[in-house]
């Protein structure tokens, strides 16, 4: 096992980048920022964020959407 020794090496995993996630659900929406996020894949496009279960952003990702 590696012992880190220094703090700055701890700052080579914490994301950089502030992303917005929008989410829409009928005709509810919001938008927050995401700090923990990262690129999954190229081919096809995919990008992942950590939304925490607390957040109305999950409670709207997460319920079913409204029929039309």
């Amino acid at each position: 096992m590696k012992v880190i020794t220094r703090i700055e090496k701890v700052y080579y995993y914490y994301p950089n980048l502030v992303t917005v996630v929008g989410v829409n659900c009928g005709e509810k929406e919001n938008f927050m920022s995401a700090v923990w996020n990262t690129g999954l894949s190229f081919d096809p496009p995919l990008f992942g964020v950590a939304i925490a279960p607390s957040r109305y952003s999950c409670l709207l990702y997460t319920s079913p959407s409204p029929r039309d």
